[in-house]
């Protein structure tokens, strides 16, 4: 039924390689440095966008004893546009 929509492999006229890459981490995007740093007072604000909108923070925390510490809240609100 959606065959149309999928590109089948070794179909003639297919332009998908299935020997791509298609996995990129984003760690490869940035410096060693740029992981990560300190909690600054904006990475805590929220965007309270008009509408329907659903927000998520994920904070990770490595503890003194080798724990490490995950914290992730989501926000969710309906108002009028």
């Amino acid at each position: 039924m959606f065959e149309a929509l999928i590109p089948i492999y070794g179909r003639s006229g297919s332009t998908a390689n299935p020997q791509a890459q298609n996995i990129h981490p984003v760690s490869s995007a940035f410096k060693p440095e740029e992981l990560f740093g300190e909690l600054e007072a904006e990475d805590l604000n929220w965007t309270c966008a008009s509408g329907f909108v659903t927000e998520t923070q994920t904070f990770y925390h490595l503890l003194d004893d080798g724990t490490f510490l995950m914290c992730q809240v989501i926000h969710s609100a309906t108002g009028l546009v």
